[in-house]
């Protein structure tokens, strides 16, 4: 990047699936006429971070008076789990959605599902995810000469239930459903009490969390399966420690989308 370059506009992206991890969702690029008008205005347009790019020019506007110059740019999903972890209500993938930035609002923020509008085109194989028309007014180059006008766009991630289906492989050992506890060692989640329920031509104990949970790529929990003892002087004993958390990837539950399931074995 030359010295004389400064920052005309920036457009970050933030999801809360990936909340203090790095997202890898999206790509930006510009497309053939967002590069015919970069190499003719002299900008640039540079990813500086992840998910985040920024317009550069050489600190000339255009002659007042001129015609407002649209920079085209296309958003593409890298990431063809979106769908799963993206809060979206009919979400629409057959063609393209048109984003007319920048925002009109005063922090610039964008909840992405509102701000998106849908179109007729039909979509091709390259075709993006969003076509984003950044509309290069007078305005946005009198904000860069003190503070560059910056828009954030956000995606939510949805809530689920997390349900667990456990199978006893030890046959000699007889449980009932009041014996058991899953638990939380750092008390994020609370799971109601177990029940028997016939899947899979076999006999399991399911218990799911009292409330859904926000989906993340990382939870901060610490999942045990416990046999809690009727003698209160005898120590609970841990029937299967490191319980893995239901995963954007686990195929949800088939009779109810608001669940994630996990089968775990003990």
């Amino acid at each position: 990047m030359k010295n004389n370059y400064r920052i005309l506009y920036t457009l970050r992206l933030e999801h809360e699936f990936f909340a203090g991890n790095l997202c890898r969702a999206f790509q930006c690029y510009l497309s053939p006429k967002g590069m015919e008008l970069c190499h003719r205005r002299g900008m640039l347009f540079k990813q500086t971070a992840a998910n985040e790019w920024k317009v550069l020019y050489n600190g000339e506007a255009p002659p007042s008076g001129s015609a407002v110059d649209v920079l085209v740019v296309e958003l593409h999903v890298a990431d063809a789990s979106f769908i799963n972890y993206t809060q979206w209500e009919h979400l629409q993938l057959e063609s393209p959605y048109l984003l007319e930035l920048p925002a009109s609002t005063a922090d610039g923020r964008l909840e992405a599902d509102k701000a998106f509008k849908p179109t007729n085109t039909r979509k091709g194989i390259r075709s993006p995810f969003v076509i984003i028309q950044l509309h290069l007014t007078d305005e946005v180059y009198q904000a860069a000469q003190a503070s560059p006008k910056e828009d954030v766009l956000y995606f939510h991630a949805p809530s689920k239930y997390w349900e667990y289906l456990f199978v006893n492989r030890d046959h000699k050992r007889l449980l009932t459903t009041s014996d058991l506890r899953l638990e939380d060692g750092n008390g994020k989640v609370e799971f109601s009490p177990f029940e028997t329920v016939r899947k899979y031509d076999q006999e399991m104990l399911r218990t799911h969390s009292i409330r859904p949970i926000k989906m993340h790529e990382r939870y901060d929990t610490l999942l045990s399966l416990a046999l809690v003892s009727p003698d209160s002087h005898r120590s609970k004993q841990i029937l299967r420690s490191n319980v893995s958390q239901p995963v954007w990837m686990m195929r949800h539950d088939e009779d109810n989308t608001d669940y994630l399931s996990m089968l775990c074995y003990f």
